[in-house]
């Protein structure tokens, strides 16, 4: 019977609820993604008015800056030497359009869209990038407001109830040695 809660768990929604909330969810991001599309002829996404944030949610158009390290900056070959140092650093603008909470360690990770990018090393147009929320959020990130910005809570709302369950359950596996 855990199996089937943590099953449960993992999938991160209520039994019943499902429909009417992925529902208002899904609506809200093809809103959001819609307008980036509807405004990318008048300003780059670089010039846009940028909002701090500490909650990225699915859906969000989002710029951070990150150092770009060198390509034997981790491995192995290094140990013993000085650490390194980045070599530069890029600002990459992208649209959230999937979030997911680990299983075991609720390492929160994004699938972002390459929206726009400048820097060392940046990725280019349209690629897909995976990033943890560590990252993201260590340097800050900033995001486009919503024209709908009650959607953007709804969707927020859901993140946060996905995000307890996948503590407690966690929580629930250490104590009971699963």
């Amino acid at each position: 019977m855990v199996g089937g809660v943590v099953g449960w768990a993992v999938a991160g929604r209520h039994p019943g609820t499902q429909t009417a909330m992925s529902t208002a969810i899904e609506t809200a991001i093809s809103t959001a993604k819609g307008e980036l599309t509807m405004h990318s002829e008048e300003l780059t996404a670089l010039e846009k008015d940028w909002m701090p944030t500490y909650d990225v949610v699915e859906g969000d158009t989002v710029r951070w800056t990150e150092p770009v390290w060198p390509a034997n900056a981790w491995s192995r070959k290094r140990w013993g030497r000085k650490p390194a140092r980045p070599i530069g650093s890029r600002t990459i603008v992208a649209t959230v359009e999937n979030e997911n909470y680990g299983v075991r360690k609720q390492q929160h990770t994004f699938s972002l869209r390459v929206i726009e990018s400048e820097g060392d090393d940046a990725p280019e147009p349209g690629k897909l990038i995976l990033r943890k929320g560590r990252t993201l959020y260590r340097n800050g990130v900033e995001r486009l407001l919503w024209t709908d910005e009650e959607a953007r809570k709804v969707v927020a709302e859901e993140k946060h109830e996905r995000g307890a369950e996948a503590r407690y359950f966690r929580k629930m596996r250490i104590e009971h040695g699963l």
